[in-house]
Order: C-alpha cells, then structure tokens, then sequence
C-alpha cells in the first residue's frame, strides 16, 4: 500500500511541475525575448521529473512539498530573467533549475532520510 500512495504523490508531483513549466511558458509568449519553442518547457521540467522520482523512491511529503516550492520558485525565476533579458547571456538562466535544483533535491532528501533513520533509531 506504501508503494501505491507514493506513486500516486510521485504522479501528482509530477503533473504539477510540469503544468507549472507550460503555464510559465504559456506566460512567456507575452514577451518578445522568450522562447517560443515547446523544448523550453520540457527542459525546465527536468528537475519535476527528478523530484518524482524521488518521491517514489521514498521522500516524505512535507520535505517534497519544501523541494517542490523551492523548484518552482528556481523555475519560475529563470521564465522571468529569460523573459525579459535582452543580453546574449539570456540562456545562462537555466543554470538556476537545471543544475542547482537537482542539488536542492539531492540535499533535501538526503536530510529527510537522515531525519528519518535518527527518529527511527531513537525510537528504538
């Protein structure tokens, strides 16, 4: 039963990253500088489809709702600066969700097992 309620949050979580990711899209084709191709959406969603994963492989939701606030605030920030940044270095933005966000996912869930394993050793 575990396995299924995780998979159901890995599906939600997953959804809602993406629909994140097309609604900022959807959002950029206001602005003259932003990309108007489908593959921008789809790189930006990476990092959801990471935190999916992780949901499955076991993240509470407390720490997975923290990753995916976090994520989306990353995501949508670099929309924004690509949205509306002249300069040729518009597409360095993306350093932002592609690399540091796996890393926020890495570290949050690394402390959510540690957490866990301590309240499981403590309790006995």
């Amino acid at each position: 039963m575990e396995l299924r309620s995780r998979a159901v949050d890995a599906v939600v979580a997953l959804v809602l990253g993406v629909g994140f990711c097309f609604l900022m899209f959807w959002w950029h084709f206001d602005y003259a500088y932003g990309a108007h191709d489908v593959s921008e959406p789809l790189l930006a969603a990476i990092p959801f489809v990471l935190l999916a994963l992780i949901v499955l492989g076991g993240m509470r939701r407390l720490a997975s709702s923290i990753c995916f606030v976090v994520l989306a605030g990353i995501t949508g920030l670099a929309f924004i600066a690509s949205a509306t940044n002249t300069s040729s270095t518009a597409g360095l933005v993306w350093i932002g969700p592609l690399i540091c966000g796996p890393v926020v996912l890495v570290i949050l869930f690394v402390g959510d097992t540690v957490l866990r394993a301590w309240k499981t050793w403590r309790q006995g």
